[in-house]
């Protein structure tokens, strides 16, 4: 109160206002540069609209490369930007190739359950032989000098339990063979599906007739046959459809084409997968009695 009554009393009324609009203007400079402050704090935390943009896009262009790696699919962007003029394209795959693949992987499934449904049968098989095998070593010492054609009898069939066991585990113990192939199929359809795409050569033009229509019909052909001197009537044949160079992709890199080798192996294959069947079925009634 002192300080005011002293201010008030020394100095005029003009330098009392004069000071209060600097003490006013120094608030408002401070208040302004606080939100200015704020506000700049705010817009720093923001993400520019342009680098999201082009992140997003390169996102994009990522995924459609690694759709295209994984699947061969052809990107929407070299589709529509594609010219007529070109001679060779990135195709997608055949849906026959496509259907070999999902037949394969259906087959290694089934072979992978296979596999540890023989895991499982034969544990159970190797605790109940060795469980057999105590019995009968425990047998002679517990009956003693009792009925000897009974336990005569039961030593029979533990005999006969244990030979069959035997068999069955003779025939099971090709599983890691049947483990391997499947492994060895599983390795070419990664490989196959890391494969690039197949490239299809454009539809040659069509010859009416002349010296030159042999030589055309000849590259169209692979140049399997050789072209004549000339021809005299006009070749009607077309090109070679673009399922005749899938089908020699599949016959290069499927192991169930119809080559010799293919054609050979498949009934040992067919056999094999039979006799595991028989095995299996045979064990599990033998489980059940």
């Amino acid at each position: 109160m002192e300080a005011i009554a002293l201010i008030f009393s020394k100095f005029s009324e003009e330098l009392v206002a004069a000071q209060m609009a600097a003490l006013c203007l120094t608030a408002s400079l401070s208040v302004y540069w606080l939100l200015l402050r704020k506000k700049k704090k705010e817009s720093a935390e923001w993400v520019p609209a342009a680098l999201v943009r082009a992140y997003l896009d390169r996102v994009r262009n990522e995924e459609r490369d690694i759709r295209f790696q994984l699947f061969g699919e052809e990107s929407k962007l070299a589709a529509s930007t594609a010219g007529a003029s070109v001679t060779t394209l990135l195709t997608s795959p055949d849906p026959t190739l496509l259907r070999e693949l999902d037949a394969m992987r259906a087959q290694l499934g089934a072979s992978d359950a296979r596999a540890l449904e023989f895991d499982r049968l034969m544990n159970g098989m190797r605790a109940e032989k060795a469980a057999l095998e105590q019995k009968l070593r425990d047998m002679p010492a517990a009956t003693g000098g009792g009925d000897s054609s009974g336990l005569k009898k039961e030593v029979d069939e533990l005999k006969a339990r244990l030979q069959e066991y035997e068999v069955i585990e003779d025939d099971l113990a090709n599983l890691k063979k049947f483990q391997k192939e499947n492994e060895v199929l599983r390795q070419k359809i990664d490989a196959l599906e890391k494969a690039p795409a197949p490239v299809a050569a454009a539809p040659a033009p069509a010859f009416s007739g002349g010296e030159h229509a042999a030589p055309a019909m000849t590259l169209v052909n692979g140049g399997a046959s050789e072209a004549p001197a000339a021809v005299a009537a006009p070749v009607a044949e077309s090109p070679a459809p673009s399922g005749e160079v899938n089908t020699n992709v599949l016959e290069t890199i499927n192991p169930f084409s119809e080559a010799p080798a293919a054609e050979a192996a498949a009934p040992a294959e067919k056999s094999a997968k039979q006799k595991e069947e028989e095995l299996l079925s045979e064990f599990e009634k033998m489980l059940a009695s």
